[in-house]
């Protein structure tokens, strides 16, 4: 009996001596622009580009953004606390420390430079076919434009910034 467990034992760990072999790693911290002139970095671009839509969709800040204030909402005790969003007063400026308005204006910021550095990168590719291309900066266009939609429509006149940040 013990021989038998002793077998199974030695079978169950001959896998882990193998995977130890090659431990070896390439640490990657960072991605230079010359890997988003790549499909698979204009993919890449995009799909952090459209990660960043989970910043405001779905999330409480949405509500308190876009409809609090509006004729879709009643004002009750549930808002006690940010009664500024339903009032229009001072406080809903994208400087307010309060949550939910300095993180909307800097998430939404980040997620434009995201968009403005996959159209510079990848309409300057030409490693990429001519329809992913397109597609590609489509989609980074459409979505600053959404960002910019929901600032306008939260803070009015916003700063217009069509290049990537250096």
């Amino acid at each position: 009996m013990t021989k038998l467990k002793l077998k199974v034992l030695g079978l169950a760990a001959l896998p882990a001596l193998a995977a130890c072999a090659d431990l070896d790693e390439t640490v990657v911290t960072g991605v230079t622009g010359t890997f988003f002139e790549t499909p698979a970095g204009a993919d890449a671009a995009i799909t952090a580009t459209y990660s960043r839509l989970r910043d405001f969709y779905g999330q409480e800040r949405e509500v308190l953004l876009t409809q609090v204030g509006t004729d879709t909402w009643t004002k009750g005790g549930e808002l006690a606390g940010n009664s500024y969003l339903n009032d229009y007063t001072s406080q809903l400026s994208p400087s307010a420390p309060e949550e939910p308005n300095q993180n909307n204006w800097f998430n939404s910021y980040q997620a434009i430079n995201e968009a403005n550095t996959a159209i510079a990168f990848i309409e300057n590719s030409t490693g990429i076919p001519a329809a992913q291309k397109a597609v590609r900066v489509g989609e980074a266009r459409f979505l600053r434009a959404l960002f910019y939609h929901n600032l306008v429509r939260t803070y009015g006149a916003v700063h217009l910034t069509l290049e990537p940040s250096q």
